[in-house]
């Protein structure tokens, strides 16, 4: 409901109006595969609408089916609704072709909304092809056995038969970016004691193991620490290293080695993932306001990795706003990022000093959320206003009284209390004023200076019959920011 008041002199005029808003609904529907004798569900996905009142049914060729489902309606973010409605059934072959229809009527339509879609059945596996599947799988098994049995009799002929076994190269999932981390590779059974165990460094650039019979580097690669623990029948190596970004999606070959026995395995781990847990800065307010009529808070998430910005949810004394990609990503020197998120709230928003705006930072599934918070007035937003002197009285057209007026400026926030006061001659106690036919007050709305970080407005005290001689007349004005309110008081006349 919006209402428009219009004064001229004494006369008040108003009228209201109230906005009915209509958003036209979008239909679809993705395209699922359909086998005869098995259930099928066809999706119908409407969104975008507004109020959330809609008519929906499923068509086959025409007809209306029964049995068909519709979801809640969800809310989004711009406040329109989405809903689902499935159709679930058995295809059949001879629902190939067959055209089904998603229908719907809303408001805003002059007419039903209809999206098509042909469903092709496909028949089910015959026991031709479960055959042909089973011969291949005993074809590839037979041939495995036989590769392996040729490898066993060719090493016995060598004078060694393998009889130990080689574990892949294990670690954690993530390593965490400056800390060090242990990879391990270990060989177990029967092996000649003076066995050599290598590490490789291979880069991303580099995904192939070179086919030499030698290792391309050094035991220990580029300042990381080997050690080795044997026990029994069991060896196992342990590459230790401290993270960088420059490890990130490198990986390490571990060898074990032996001239004489012709030994030489090879084991490669999987990628490395680096990831840094980023340091969140406080809250602070920008210095620029653009636009003028937001207030800008900003959070700065440091030592980020990789560069995915977690998602990141700002809110304000109850009111959230999810915002899941930062104004800014900058690159630092050490290869790290810098990702800086930006909120703007509403000036005319902010009135209260215990008001506390909010951000919380999850970096990933399972680790504790980040969360900082800043008050209105520790965000040193709050200014007291200034109160210029009441003007001198200025006369209106005769009969029509004069008018006393101030100017309040520099505020922030907006919201001011004002109050018009009268000290008769002799009184010691001045009064409250009201509207009458004696007098009026104005009170003009707060408007945005050019920086927008504070507010200016004017009041006006008009009297229609002034009459009292001696009398003083005062403007009260409290702010949040005043501890005491600021009067300014007329000259007596």
């Amino acid at each position: 409901m919006y209402k428009c008041i219009v004064w001229h002199k004494e006369h008040q005029h108003q009228g209201k109006t109230r906005l009915h808003l209509l958003v036209g609904p979008t239909i679809s529907i993705p395209r699922p595969q359909a086998v005869a004798g098995k259930e099928t569900s066809l999706l119908c996905h409407v969104e975008g609408f507004f109020p959330m009142d809609v008519d929906m049914m499923w068509l086959r060729d025409g007809q209306v089916q029964k049995g068909f489902t519709r979801s809640s309606p969800q809310s989004k973010l711009d406040g329109t609704f989405i809903i689902t409605l499935t159709y679930t059934f058995t295809a059949a072959l001879h629902n190939s072709g067959s055209i089904f229809s998603c229908c719907i009527y809303h408001e805003v339509l002059g007419q039903s909304l209809q999206e098509d879609i042909s469903l092709d059945i496909l028949e089910q596996s015959t026991e031709v092809d479960e055959t042909r599947t089973l011969i291949i799988a005993i074809i590839i098994i037979a041939g495995t056995v036989v590769i392996i049995t040729i490898s066993f009799h060719t090493n016995r002929r060598k004078g060694w038969a393998v009889s130990y076994s080689i574990s892949e190269v294990a670690g954690p999932e993530r390593c965490l970016l400056g800390q060090e981390v242990t990879l391990r590779c270990s060989m177990k059974g029967t092996f000649p004691e003076d066995v050599t165990i290598k590490w490789e460094w291979i880069h991303s650039e580099d995904r192939t193991i070179p086919d030499s019979n030698q290792p391309q580097s050094p035991s220990a690669p580029r300042g990381c620490r080997v050690t080795e623990e044997r026990a029994g029948t069991h060896l196992t190596s342990y590459l230790t290293f401290t993270a960088t970004v420059k490890d990130d999606g490198a990986r390490v070959r571990c060898c074990f080695l032996h001239e004489a026995k012709q030994i030489r395995e090879e084991r490669v781990s999987p990628d490395i993932r680096v990831w840094a847990q980023p340091q969140v800065s406080e809250i602070q307010v920008l210095p620029e306001w653009d636009p003028r009529d937001k207030v800008p808070f900003a959070v700065q998430l440091h030592n980020l990795y990789p560069k995915e910005v977690p998602p990141i949810q700002w809110g304000w004394d109850g009111a959230g706003s999810w915002r899941e990609d930062p104004a800014q990503i900058d690159k630092n020197a050490d290869g790290t990022f810098t990702a800086t998120s930006v909120w703007r709230v509403p000036s005319r928003s902010l009135t209260r000093p215990e008001l506390r705006v909010r951000v919380c930072v999850q970096h990933g599934p399972g680790e504790p959320a980040i969360e900082r918070e800043l008050s209105l007035r520790d965000a040193g937003l709050l200014r007291p206003p200034d109160v210029s002197e009441i003007s001198q009285p200025e006369s209106m057209p005769t009969g029509k009284g004069v008018i006393l007026s101030c100017h309040i400026v520099g505020h922030f926030p907006g919201e001011l209390s004002i109050t018009w006061l009268r000290r008769g001659k002799g009184e010691a106690n001045a009064v409250t004023l009201r509207e009458s036919a004696e007098c009026r007050m104005e009170y003009d709305r707060a408007i945005l200076a050019l920086d927008g970080k504070s507010f200016q407005q004017e009041t006006r005290l008009i009297l229609m019959m002034p009459k009292d001689q001696g009398a003083e007349y005062i403007c009260h004005v409290g702010h949040l920011a005043l501890e005491t309110p600021i009067e300014r008081s007329s000259c007596k006349w």
